[in-house]
């Protein structure tokens, strides 16, 4: 029985909340040792919900039609989901660094480390759970 798109997204997208959420949390308060009174759970918290909720559809069912019309070689084969995989997750991190950078305010450096951070640890979460 085959599962339905659907329902694997919605897996994958409670996992990258979950996953991204807590790391965010262990990087900016054990990590970095921001404080509460710069950086408040709440915007934390949202944070972390927001960036997953909004970048990981993208990464579902908008980027994966944009990539078929490129019509890439047959020669690449199975490298064209890792190419995929490569793009996408690139694509997110950015828009996570810059997001991270306009609304918690931490620096471009930051911003990056801990998008750096917080999409590695829920791809790798990704691959071992699914």
């Amino acid at each position: 029985m085959t599962v339905p798109i659907e329902v694997l997204f919605l897996k994958a997208l409670l996992l990258t909340d979950g996953v991204e959420t807590l790391v965010l949390f262990l990087v900016i308060k054990l990590w970095l040792k921001i404080p509460r009174a710069v950086l408040s759970n709440a915007l934390l918290l949202f944070s972390g919900i927001y960036c997953s909720a909004t970048t990981v559809p993208y990464l579902w069912f908008v980027l994966p039609p944009l990539w078929r019309r490129l019509s890439l070689p047959d020669s690449l084969g199975s490298y064209r989901y890792a190419l995929f995989l490569v793009v996408g997750e690139s694509l997110v991190f950015l828009a996570e660094a810059v997001f991270y950078f306009f609304v918690l305010r931490i620096g471009v450096w930051r911003s990056l480390l801990v998008s750096l951070v917080c999409n590695a640890a829920s791809l790798v979460a990704g691959f071992v759970i699914f």
